[in-house]
């Protein structure tokens, strides 16, 4: 059975009510038992199961067509209906719908319609309206493709006054084996004048003591275009701050986008509510004064530090769509991770999944499927941009990653890699610059670079992959974080754990000695999937290569990125004279420490204070052994 892809994605779904002061001249919900069309609703198909079908989601979905929940609906599933099934004209009507007297109608209905293609074939979708009873029709709509529900708003002012309007919505697989489409909640109604609504503030949750934009999203509810707005905001119980913004084009029954010219400058770190109201559109009192206000919680950090994306994706060698998206995805993010450290511009981490069929993939984990269950993967391929799932289009994804690169983070995370001899060491630091609540979650990835394999899709080479998460894909429970307090983890990764799985392919899945590895980590809101920060290593570099026969030297550096002081935990089996140095990326040596002659096990603590935000090899000598590392300094 074919899965889901080559989607076209929504980041949202938003469903809108009609204005309570709205004049519907006719509408259907679709409620009631049974799976026959409500009364008056016809329908033209020569598919073999009927067509259009009334149900939930749970009676009208299928392996690779699954309808999202919306109480009882109508829709057609092509994948449903089988390989041979004659879904090229599915045509449901509406009753006649008569509009005498009405001069400014519109249609609202909420749809679920992919536009998918599979194969290389595409499904396509059409509202049409017909004033002959059907026997000619008018395309009023050609339906894009979305994730999930959404709701189109349609204008019949072509219709003003028609006495016999039929509204009909057509489906055609096009000869293909395709997907379907949902259709609920039709009205056909008269807007008020002037109304609108505020469906959303785009404030971040957590900002700094510098400006902040107060903005935010409304949807035009009325029937005249709003190019003028009252916006005022008041903060923890402040004087509300108001002015009017002129210059706005916002379509009838459309959503458009607003900035509050005054910014928001927080006094004091801290927890905020911060309430937005609109009012007066075209300086006109509301019709509707019912949706108007929206409340966030905003909590003011100490800093703030470059925020660096995660980019995550579900995919498989066994996935032909995969290897189409792979084929741009992959040479990208080559590209972003080029630059190391602070200057990369996304971490990266790929799941392999186990299916379509034939085969597995051989890197596939139970890992892999934890994380693939906690997004609710519907097919792949399917990229995520720090927790959001977003369409299959590198284009796309490039933009969002700047986008999101621009968006503060008020929290540090440092990762540094070690191997041991027998085992990888992932040292992680957290250090938060507001306050978060207990539960969020730590995420450790080990990830192998690059490897060659012949997949069935055609792809030969596989970059960024998830070998292991530490200590699983559950995660690590963080508690309650307070500004300026770093946490530390450590954890450990057996080496003999998968790394001669020859079961899973003849090709060599951890590279030389674990030098084609990468250890990722970030932290994430398991409640809205957010992810705050995240940080890689992508040079494990080995504490016991340096050992002879009879003395060793292991020395472990922390935090890291460092903020005020590195801390280097370091075993000296016979008494030595350990000395540090420090050189920046272009080699020049801008620190040194003389700790004398240690012996046994000792911490040793350098001051990076004085060192600017940057990239440091650190240089541990002891005696004529030395250890060197790479320590991020972030103030």
């Amino acid at each position: 059975m074919k899965n889901k892809f080559t989607l076209l994605f929504s980041l949202a779904a938003i469903a809108f009510s009609l204005p309570a002061v709205a004049q519907v001249s006719y509408s259907q919900d679709f409620e009631g038992a049974g799976a026959s069309l409500p009364n008056g609703w016809t329908q033209i198909s020569a598919a073999s199961d009927g067509g259009f079908i009334r149900g939930t989601s749970a009676d009208l979905s299928s392996t690779s067509m699954t309808f999202s929940s919306h109480t009882t609906f109508i829709a057609t599933n092509d994948d449903g209906c089988g390989q041979a099934c004659d879904k090229g004209n599915d045509l449901v009507k509406s009753p006649v719908i008569d509009l005498t007297g009405v001069s400014n109608p519109f249609l609202k209905v909420d749809i679920f319609y992919f536009e998918g293609t599979y194969q290389g074939v595409t499904e396509t979708a059409f509202i049409e309206a017909s004033t002959d009873g059907g026997t000619t029709w008018t395309v009023i709509s050609d339906l894009a493709g979305a994730a999930d529900w959404r709701t189109e708003f349609v204008s019949l002012s072509a219709y003003a006054n028609a006495p016999s309007l039929t509204i009909g919505f057509r489906y055609k697989d096009n000869g293909g084996w395709l997907f379907g489409m949902g259709i609920d909640d039709f009205s056909v109604f008269t807007p008020p004048q002037n109304s609108v609504d505020l469906s959303s503030l785009n404030i971040n949750s957590y900002v700094v003591q510098t400006g902040n934009d107060i903005a935010g999203s409304v949807f035009n509810s009325g029937a005249l275009p709003i190019t003028s707005l009252t916006v005022s905001y008041t903060v923890t119980g402040s004087s509300a701050v108001s002015a009017t913004i002129n210059g706005l084009n916002i379509a009838p029954l459309s959503s458009g986008d607003f900035v509050h010219p005054t910014q928001w400058v927080p006094s004091a770190p801290g927890t905020f509510n911060v309430s937005v109201t609109v009012s007066d559109p075209n300086g006109v009192t509301d019709a509707d004064l019912t949706n108007n206000t929206l409340s966030k919680s905003v909590i003011v950090a100490t800093q703030s530090v470059q925020r660096l994306p995660l980019l995550e994706e579900f995919t498989s060698s066994t996935c032909p769509p995969c290897a189409s998206f792979n084929a741009t995805f992959s040479p990208y993010l080559e590209q972003i991770q080029a630059n190391q450290g602070p200057d990369a511009s996304a971490a990266v981490v790929k799941y392999q999944m186990n299916y379509p069929s034939p085969g597995t993939d051989p890197s596939y984990n139970s890992d892999a499927n934890t994380r693939s269950t906690y997004y609710s993967v519907p097919g792949i391929p399917d990229p995520f941009l720090d927790g959001v799932n977003v369409p299959a289009n590198t284009s796309f994804i490039q933009g969002a990653v700047e986008s999101r690169r621009s968006d503060i983070a008020v929290m540090s995370v440092g990762v540094n890699a070690t191997n041991n001899g027998d085992s990888l060491i992932a040292d992680v630091t957290i250090t938060p610059y507001a306050n978060f609540p207990a539960g969020f979650k730590l995420y450790i990835a080990v990830t192998e670079d690059q490897y060659d394999y012949t997949g069935t899709n055609g792809e030969t080479q596989f970059h960024n992959v998830m070998r292991k998460m530490l200590p699983n894909a559950s995660g690590i429970t963080l508690t309650a974080m307070t500004p300026n307090t770093p946490l530390t983890f450590t954890r450990k990764y057996k080496f003999s754990y998968n790394l001669d799985n020859t079961s899973q392919g003849t090709f060599n899945l951890w590279g030389s000695n674990f030098t084609d590895v990468s250890v990722v980590a970030w932290v994430q809101d398991n409640a809205t999937k957010e992810i705050f920060q995240s940080a890689f290593d992508e040079s494990v570099t080995s504490i016991t290569g340096i050992n002879d026969s009879e003395n060793g030297l292991e020395a472990r550096f922390y935090p890291n990125p460092s903020n005020e002081a590195t801390f280097i935990k370091v075993n000296v089996p016979v008494a030595s004279k350990v000395n540090l140095e420090v050189y920046n990326i272009m080699g020049q040596r801008v620190g040194f420490q003389n700790f004398g002659t240690q012996n046994g096990a000792q911490t040793l603590k350098f001051d990076t204070s004085d060192l600017t935000n940057g990239v440091y090899l650190f240089n541990l000598t002891v005696g004529d052994k030395k250890v060197t590392r790479k320590v991020s300094v972030n103030h």
